[in-house]
């Protein structure tokens, strides 16, 4: 096949578009199935999130060119021309010509003649005339501006100016169209961090950094393919991001505890829980689909986790006896906009509408896993959003409904940072981390006790 990875690509922006498929998932199913070279592994992934990311910014570029409107287009046209345009605007390394070229040669695959004159003369009028192309006014319009120039729905920005106004808005944006790091979480069940920084630095070169916090963290740079290795493959160390190793560590629990974990896959948290507690004790991991437990059951096998028992149910209705659990996880289903540096896909996809109906089963969930809590208990609620109704709004609902009180989380993180986010306005009990602040995925995450 010619130009096997640009064919890829092509295969899984489509695919993401018309069934609104995890990029994460589809990605590495379809790269592993082709056997890519790095070379080709890197183009694929630079790419696919590449058009993702700034979808929009390069939609609007289109639409200043092609005769017919960008959502008029059959999807498959669609994501040729962004295709195109992201190697011309994006990609310094790939002549405007090579670009054009490519492309081209993937729509004869598919299209007849007339579409494929088409995608070849919107893309050369654009490679003429890209410097031309101005947005909409930063001052007049500023919605427009940044939902067109940051490549994110007009909804989402208006909804952020709100809270946080113009400028940090645009750096909040920015910051959700960079390329994130690959953060791991070390398996302590298994290792330590630094002894595993080492063996990766000297068996396969990788630049290894030890993350402030928390201590399990590791920053890998240059790790194309990490999941062949070894270490991983032998549950030395697991993906997951840096905000996110804070929930277990917020929950702090103890070995001889009893814990659940309302919606548990895929089970980072879970599994970070669990080496937290020295695989003593016992955790009841939860979830609604059957796949995901069989996902949950496979990382804790990898890891060496023996102290978890799944459950496949919906939590929300699951017949628990009160007041049985020493610790809560509830790391609740959200919109997940604090992961549109890592998902991009999802700024296009999610609506106002879904996030009111998430917000009703995040209150549900919420107020029955107080109601499994022990007197002096905690638990912890989490999301990897940054929609005040799905994070604080849930806070001061439960602090309302129920006979509990909130917990400090400011010293989990070290004191540098302390300083930063204070200087930030983010000096309150409960911890959100923003990405263009905190330099990690967007997450919140808020301890209540259960009093006497």
């Amino acid at each position: 096949m010619k130009d096997k990875a640009r064919q890829i690509v092509y295969q899984i922006l489509t695919k993401i578009d018309s069934e609104e498929a995890y990029s994460n998932l589809t990605l590495n199913k379809e790269i592993n199935k082709a056997n890519l070279d790095s070379r080709d592994r890197g183009l694929v992934t630079e790419l696919v999130y590449g058009v993702l990311r700034m979808r929009g910014h390069i939609d609007y570029v289109i639409d200043q060119f092609s005769r017919r409107q960008i959502k008029e287009l059959d999807v498959k046209v669609r994501n040729l021309l962004r295709m195109g345009v992201y190697q011309i605007k994006f990609l310094d390394k790939i002549p405007s010509r090579a670009a054009v070229h490519s492309t081209v040669e993937l729509a004869k695959q598919d299209h007849h003649q007339g579409i494929v004159k088409f995608v070849n003369g919107v893309l050369r009028n654009i490679d003429r005339g890209l410097d031309e192309v101005t947005f909409p006014d930063k001052e007049n319009e500023p919605v427009k501006y940044i939902s067109s120039y940051y490549s994110h729905p007009e909804w989402l920005v208006e909804l952020w100016i709100k809270r946080f106004g113009i400028e940090e808005t645009m750096e909040l944006c920015n910051a959700n169209n960079q390329i994130p790091d690959l953060i791991v979480r070390t398996n302590t069940l298994k290792t330590n961090p630094a002894t595993l920084a080492d063996a990766l630095s000297e068996n396969y070169g990788l630049d290894v950094y030890l993350l402030p916090y928390p201590y399990e963290g590791l920053l890998l740079e240059n790790a194309s393919g990490f999941t062949e290795l070894a270490e991983f493959k032998n549950g030395l160390f697991t993906v997951q991001g840096q905000a996110s190793m804070l929930v277990a560590h917020a929950l702090n629990p103890q070995p001889e505890m009893k814990v659940v974990d309302l919606c548990a896959a895929p089970g980072g948290k879970l599994t970070h829980l669990a080496a937290l507690m020295e695989n003593q004790g016992e955790i009841m991991a939860i979830d609604i689909h059957d796949h995901k437990i069989a996902l949950i059951d496979g990382l804790c096998q990898r890891l060496g986790v023996t102290n978890v028992k799944t459950i496949c149910a919906d939590a929300s209705i699951l017949d628990f006896a009160e007041g049985q659990f020493d610790r809560v996880l509830l790391d609740a289903p959200c919109s997940g906009f604090g992961l549109l540096a890592q998902k991009p896909e999802i700024r296009w996809f999610k609506t106002p509408q879904e996030i009111t109906e998430l917000v009703k089963l995040q209150k549900t969930l919420a107020r029955t896993g107080l109601s499994w809590l022990k007197p002096g208990g905690i638990m912890v609620y989490s999301t990897c959003t940054l929609i005040e109704e799905e994070n604080r709004g849930i806070i001061e609902d439960l602090l309302e409904w129920g006979n509990v009180e909130l917990l400090d989380l400011r010293p989990c993180l070290p004191v540098e940072e302390r300083e930063i986010w204070q200087e930030n306005g983010l000096n309150t009990p409960y911890l959100e981390f923003l990405p263009h602040i905190s330099e990690t995925e967007g997450f919140f995450i808020a301890a209540l006790r259960k009093l006497d």
